[in-house]
């Protein structure tokens, strides 16, 4: 990991590695699936935007 981290719903981060490639990691202990609420989906869908344009 070399980028900024950013969690949503305190069980996803993203960040840049190596300047080149968005990295989503869930950690939802039983192996379940991440539930986003309404805003949680908006702020991951600005954050994925943001690293899109930071890589440039």
């Amino acid at each position: 990991m070399n980028g900024p981290l950013f969690t949503i719903a305190d069980d996803v981060t993203l960040w840049i590695a190596d300047g080149a490639s968005i990295h989503i990691k869930t950690r939802e202990p039983n192996g379940d699936p991440v539930e986003l609420t309404e805003e949680d989906a908006l702020a991951l869908a600005a954050i994925l935007t943001k690293l899109v344009s930071e890589r440039g």
